[in-house]
């Protein structure tokens, strides 16, 4: 059995919504405060609130490339 979600299900909106919970420079609190994990979970929501480095990587600037020039366009070649 495959559950797949459809094309415009919330992926990215939900994908573009974590980096600005975790991410040290980010203050989420007037983007969560009208949520429910902040009120019925409230110590997950201080423990894990702007406590981590996040990275963002956009594959789409890789497009029609070699596997080399992708990674050497990441600079990590």
């Amino acid at each position: 059995l495959y559950l797949i979600r459809p094309r415009r299900f919330g992926k990215t909106s939900n994908l573009q919504m974590l980096p600005k919970y975790f991410d040290v420079e980010c203050d989420p609190d007037h983007l969560f405060s009208n949520l429910k994990i902040k009120e019925n979970h409230p110590d997950f929501y201080k423990e894990h609130k702007n406590k981590y480095f996040v990275v963002s990587l956009d594959f789409s600037v890789l497009a029609n490339t070699t596997f080399a020039d992708a990674f050497t366009s990441l600079g990590t070649g």
